[in-house]
């Protein structure tokens, strides 16, 4: 919860530059009514998420593996800009996260400046100075696409970038 802003009144308490974000931001729909994906999308994140944060000794059955972490939920997709997925990197940044874990990338095209500049900035400023973590799922999509056996792109994996943890 973003101690800030913590209620849905239209207002940007925090003066962060995102109305309403009381458990994070959607890239997606502009808002902080993070709903969930849409048809189009796969929930990959929430599901992440869940593995992560969810509290054990709740009788529900499932037990994260930091189940004391907090969580600033953040979403991008398939419809969101460059730009876009720079600035939720930031976000994350500026709201002080520890560690910041993507499943995303970009298969066969060069990684934005946009982007690579937000991980770097995370990773040497974030967390007040320390830094923060930054994982990346890495992808091997645009090497082994079905119609040509080992016909890789010439642009590396964004989980290649030196300031990321490759998983």
């Amino acid at each position: 919860t973003n101690p800030g802003d913590d209620s849905v009144d239209k207002n940007d308490n925090d003066l962060n530059g995102y109305e309403d974000d009381i458990n994070g931001w959607d890239f997606v729909d502009g808002d902080g009514v993070l709903s969930g994906a849409t048809k189009n999308e796969t929930a990959h994140g929430m599901k992440v998420a869940g593995c992560a944060g969810a509290r054990g000794g709740n009788c529900i059955g499932v037990s994260g593996s930091c189940q004391e972490c907090q969580l600033i939920l953040i979403r991008i997709g398939t419809t969101t800009t460059d730009v876009d997925e720079a600035d939720a990197i930031r976000y994350a940044t500026h709201m002080g996260a520890g560690v910041i874990n993507n499943s995303w990338g970009y298969d066969g095209v060069p990684i934005p400046e946009v982007v690579a500049q937000a991980i770097e900035d995370a990773t040497t400023i974030g967390r007040n100075g320390l830094g923060a973590i930054v994982f990346f799922a890495m992808t091997d999509d645009a090497c082994d696409n079905g119609a040509v056996p080992n016909d890789c792109s010439p642009y590396p994996d964004i989980s290649s970038l030196e300031d990321v943890i490759a998983v």
